[in-house]
Parts: C-alpha cells; sequence; structure tokens
C-alpha cells in the first residue's frame, strides 16, 4: 500500500481501520521529519514482518545511503515507534 508517493507500507492490510489510521498518521509524521532533515530523502518502506508480538521494519532511502531498523513489542504502535525513532538517531 503506498500513501503520498514515497511511503510504502507492507503487511498492514490485516489491521482495522482504526489501527490503519494510527499507523498512517505515525509513519507520515516520521517521513515528512526525515524529508524535512534530508534534502536527499527518496522514500520509506514499512513492513510489519509479524504479530504477537509485532516485529516491525523499516527502511529508508536517501539519496546513496539506505537506513534500516527492526523493533519488536508486543504493542504494534511501540514496535512502530521505536523502529522509527531508531531511524531518527541514525
Amino acid at each position: 500500500m503506498e500513501l503520498g508517493g514515497n511511503i510504502e507500507l507492507v503487511g498492514f492490510e490485516h489491521l482495522d481501520v482504526n489501527e490503519l489510521i494510527l499507523v498512517k498518521k505515525l509513519v507520515g509524521t516520521y517521513t515528512k521529519d526525515f524529508s524535512d532533515a534530508n534534502e536527499a530523502f527518496e522514500g520509506i518502506t514499512v513492513t510489519l514482518a509479524q504479530r504477537e508480538p509485532y516485529i516491525v521494519s523499516a527502511e529508508v532511502q536517501a539519496g546513496d545511503k539506505t537506513l534500516s531498523c527492526t523493533h519488536e513489542s508486543v504493542n504494534l504502535y511501540f514496535a512502530l515507534d521505536g523502529c522509527l525513532k531508531e531511524l531518527v538517531e541514525q
């Protein structure tokens, strides 16, 4: 599922509408931060690899650099937020 051309969500189809809205808002906020901080930002792919515990991985492409991370939690939003925060710190 693509959002805005530079965001790709993989494996989130199984979520209900309310969960998906929160995921989109969280990823959208971090994506705006990435694009504001780095002019070479090209896109982000966020993957929900497993449910319960939730394993979320993300990859940011910025010019010739690729940043990636994986985070695990029993809570989807904690896993997603932890992974995206790790990318910001990189």
